[in-house]
């Protein structure tokens, strides 16, 4: 019975060890949703706005849910896979809005990102948030642009965009008015036309006014790579979330918006091959025991 304790024990740390600890995944949008509906009144996900603004709404022309949704293989032959859960979004000529929990109590709040006047980040919060989302389309240099994702505030700091500021230009990113801020981009060039590509980035709040830094990967294997575009000495707030494609000339697909405490959030995880074999193992040896 000591024994079979021992190796109980020893199994668990094998576990421990294999599944890696989830810090805080706060907000989750998988286009869960009918294909061919309507983006804007869907409500679905999770560390979104409720019970006020609780939907996607649209300032022009909404986008609409298609199938199927999006699914990302990692270069790190260590991940998974992002499966396609739901549906996608996609976008030609559209934009689509949606606030996050920003409220008391909410989830930001609880994860100590939330300042002052509803808006995550700001003077007086210190933190790394970091996010995720894959998208695709066929051609990136066709005579439209894209706003992959606006990061809008109505207080306290500088909202963002991770964007095309021309027709068939390299992706950058702008700030509320479309100017380029920051260094580096993302070349047109790198993005794959054919699977989904993942972008991730993170906020580095410092309680400091313009203490604040942004930085944006493609298809990132560690939080150590090194960032394509950076951003250092800015007030960063938000407080809602834009997709949009601004000419419709080609559909942009866009899918699995996540934001957490951490790298491991936001990106594929291991899967629990190891722990799974573990554990059966353990069944195994627990049923012999009795027979």
């Amino acid at each position: 019975m000591k024994k079979l304790h021992q190796l109980i024990s020893g199994a668990a740390l094998a576990v421990s060890l294999v599944i890696p600890a989830q810090a805080s995944l706060l907000t989750i949008e998988s286009f869960d949703y009918t294909a061919g509906a309507n983006i804007s009144g869907q409500s679905g996900g999770s560390g979104w706005r409720s019970p006020s603004n609780p939907t996607w709404t649209t300032n022009g022309t909404t986008g609409t849910v298609a199938s199927p949704g999006l699914q990302y293989t990692d270069a790190n032959a260590d991940y998974s896979a992002f499966l396609a859960v739901g549906n996608t979004a996609s976008l030609s000529n559209e934009r689509n809005i949606r606030f996050l929990d920003i409220d008391t109590g909410g989830v930001y709040d609880n994860a100590g990102l939330r300042g002052a006047g509803n808006y995550i980040g700001g003077t007086g919060v210190d933190g790394d948030l970091w996010g995720s989302f894959m998208f695709t389309a066929s051609d990136y240099s066709a005579s439209g642009a894209y706003t992959l994702f606006n990061l809008f505030t109505t207080a306290g700091g500088d909202g963002l965009a991770i964007r095309q500021s021309s027709a068939g230009s390299n992706f950058q990113l702008t700030n509320a008015t479309a100017t380029v801020i920051g260094t580096g981009s993302i070349a047109l060039g790198s993005l794959s036309t054919t699977a989904p590509n993942l972008i991730v980035y993170k906020y580095g709040f410092d309680s400091a006014a313009n203490s604040d830094t942004f930085e944006v990967w493609l298809n990132p294997e560690t939080a150590g790579d090194a960032a394509d575009i950076t951003l250092s000495g800015a007030n960063l707030a938000l407080n809602n979330i834009e997709i949009r494609e601004v000419l419709g000339n080609v559909a942009l697909s866009l899918d699995e918006i996540r934001l957490g405490t951490e790298f491991t959030d936001v990106v594929p995880i291991p899967e629990p091959t190891s722990a799974a074999l573990v554990l059966g193992g353990l069944s195994l040896l627990a049923l012999r025991r009795r027979t």
